[in-house]
């Protein structure tokens, strides 16, 4: 029979070893997990653009998150950031969630539109994950519109949205409104990659665009016109759709 001591020493020894290898294991899983990094995305309309039969531009919400055109029924394009409640967890270097932007294709005069917007995208990331290291991705996005003349066609008659970046479109019917994700990535710059219908698909689609030719010139801001209820209007609708984005999406085109 071995003595009492030795005995004892040896429990406290197996208890030592079982505590270094928890210890060990504890010091691995973190190295272990993939990393997750927080984005959030900030956007505002920083210029307006005119063609050549935008003779005479009305329009407001330069510097704001909110865009409205034409007279008569306005059209509105509202941008809502991945911010807050809506910020997306991702894992680099994955495409993930830069926010929506609602479009309302509004009855105007041809002479009363806008031809281009300038959309002011700044992402920021809870790590600095990026080559640059300031977890910061900024983005200047031309953004195109096309105010079809109307037709008995609805989809000719169509408006569209072109993203100078991209090869795609997005088509909103003739006095309807649509909700679009937009995804990006950032590798310093910020990148957009893709944009995902997730409103109902009776009210516009994703597609290839036609090539925007059309020159146009910079506009300066005016006053505002008291178009934020349609703006409001919009805002409530991409909550619900940033809610609902996963499970609503009906059609998705990626580039990369």
């Amino acid at each position: 029979m071995q003595p009492l001591g030795r005995r004892r020493l040896g429990g406290q020894t197996m208890r030592l070893a079982a505590l270094a290898v928890i210890a060990s294991f504890a010091s691995i899983s973190p190295l272990a997990a993939q990393s997750r990094v927080t984005a959030s995305t900030t956007g505002t309309f920083t210029q307006a653009f005119a063609g050549p039969e935008d003779t005479a531009p009305v329009f407001s919400g330069i510097g704001t998150p909110g865009f409205s055109f034409g007279a008569g029924d306005p059209s509105t394009l509202y941008f809502a950031g991945a911010n807050g409640d809506y910020a997306d967890t991702y894992s680099p270097p994955n495409p993930f969630f830069l926010g929506s932007i609602y479009y309302h294709n509004g009855t105007i005069t041809t002479t009363s539109g806008i031809t281009a917007l300038t959309l002011s995208l700044r992402t920021l990331l809870s790590e600095p994950v990026n080559p640059a290291g300031d977890g910061v991705g900024s983005l200047d996005e031309r953004v195109y519109i096309t105010n079809t003349r109307n037709s008995t066609d609805m989809t000719a008659s169509a408006d569209y949205i072109t993203f100078s970046s991209l090869g795609i479109g997005a088509y909103v019917f003739e006095g309807e409104s649509a909700i679009f994700n937009l995804m990006g990535t950032i590798n310093s710059p910020l990148k957009l990659t893709s944009i995902i219908l997730v409103s109902d698909p009776s009210t516009g689609f994703v597609a290839p665009a036609p090539t925007v030719n059309t020159p146009v010139t910079p506009v300066g801001s005016v006053p505002e016109l008291g178009t934020w209820a349609m703006m409001i209007l919009g805002m409530g609708a991409i909550g619900f759709a940033m809610r609902c984005r996963q499970k609503n999406v009906t059609t998705t085109v990626k580039f990369a």
